[in-house]
């Protein structure tokens, strides 16, 4: 059976790159999200793990882009994600737009000096920025249907649900969901999702004092998988300080509160596959290319 999507994982920590041989198993790097559907590329933010995609021969001409918001760990990769050097043809931009500020400014200022020694203008694709406020809807490259919603995070920042005909996606990397209002409002944009991609930056002690910071502990994003109903949550946007073995200990805890949950190692592939029913569960380890099915 022909999955819907291959979902690949570039960089799954929070906040800041971390390093050493603490890291090796979850990797390092920060967040982006690539959704393989057809020949159909939609990137997810552009943190440092942006930096881990190749140009292979059958990269499409023309790919996507979404950010959630701008903070420098969903940005720093853009300057160094090697399609946008090598590839003849269109990068769209997907930017969200918080107040009055002007997306096109905030990425002309990340491609400016001092900062960088390139501009936005000097990318081989021809860039196109295209601003949307959370809320809004819109069509990626090969028709996905892309949704956003507003959550609480310092600044602004979006989730973002790709519809794929078949089976939706939902990524929500920086969302604090400890109060009920949060909460709710973000199950009922998960509701049904094949795949619920979650921050977990925090864990239980961590929740405790980190109230106001934007973020959420992997126990607080099971409460809304369980409420929206979704396939499978991939727990992800590590704390950077969070090593190996404390992420395999909490992993083995989110799957006893929920089987179907997990938390992402980065360079991870996974299948999304049709499912009419029933709960999704991850088959083959790291590094392979797993598929999720329905449990019979």
């Amino acid at each position: 059976m022909n999955p819907l999507a291959e979902i690949r994982f570039h960089g799954v920590r929070g906040s800041a790159p971390s390093s050493g041989t603490d890291f090796v198993e979850f990797g390092g790097d920060t967040p982006s999200v690539e959704i393989v559907a057809g020949e159909a590329r939609l990137f997810v933010d552009a943190g440092s793990g942006l930096k881990n995609v190749a140009v292979t021969q059958d990269f499409p001409e023309e790919f996507d882009l979404v950010l959630s918001h701008y903070h420098y760990d969903h940005l720093i990769g853009l300057p160094f994600f090697e399609p946008a050097w090598r590839i003849n043809g269109r990068l769209r931009i997907f930017a969200p737009q918080f107040g009055d500020a002007d997306p096109a400014a905030i990425l002309n200022t990340l491609f400016s000096a001092p900062f960088c020694p390139v501009r936005l203008e000097d990318l081989r694709p021809r860039v196109e920025i295209i601003s949307y406020r959370p809320g809004d809807t819109f069509h990626a490259n090969g028709g996905a249907l892309i949704s956003t919603a507003s959550v609480n995070h310092p600044g602004g920042c979006s989730a973002i649900r790709i519809c794929l005909g078949e089976g939706d996606v939902v990524y929500a990397s920086d969302a604090e969901v400890a109060d009920d209002p949060d909460a709710a409002a973000l199950a009922d944009f998960a509701k049904g999702a094949l795949l619920f991609i979650a921050d977990a930056m925090n864990d239980d002690a961590d929740a405790l004092h980190r109230r106001g910071w934007g973020h959420s502990s992997w126990r607080d994003m099971l409460g809304v998988a369980r409420a929206a109903g979704v396939r499978t949550t991939a727990l992800f946007h590590h704390d950077p300080r969070r090593t190996d073995i404390s992420l395999i200990a909490l992993d083995a805890a989110a799957q006893g509160v929920d089987p179907s949950a997990f938390m992402v190692r980065q360079g991870a592939r996974y299948r999304l596959h049709r499912c009419a029913e029933g709960p999704a569960r991850r088959i083959a380890e790291r590094g392979e290319a797993a598929p999720w099915r329905c449990s019979r």
